[in-house]
């Protein structure tokens, strides 16, 4: 459902990413799938959904997990 796409689009499937594999480019594709990426800005401190109008802050970042790595956003990100 539509909640389920928009958890896949929070995170990736692939190995772990830091904001400065973030830095101003398109990331990985996200959980969601192909052609599902993200754009970086702001060195790796701002990301945007294909369809966001405006970037959301990568508020805290790095946040080392047994299973990734975890940044945390102050909005959600559209696709």
């Amino acid at each position: 459902g539509r909640v389920d796409s928009i958890v896949r689009y929070h995170y990736f499937n692939s190995s772990r990413l830091f904001t400065n594999d973030f830095a101003n480019k398109e990331t990985p594709q996200t959980a969601l799938g192909a052609g599902r990426t993200l754009i970086s800005s702001g060195n790796g401190t701002l990301l945007k959904g294909k369809t966001n109008t405006a970037p959301v802050n990568i508020t805290t970042a790095n946040l080392l997990g047994t299973n990734g790595v975890l940044q945390i956003v102050d909005g959600i990100l559209k696709f």
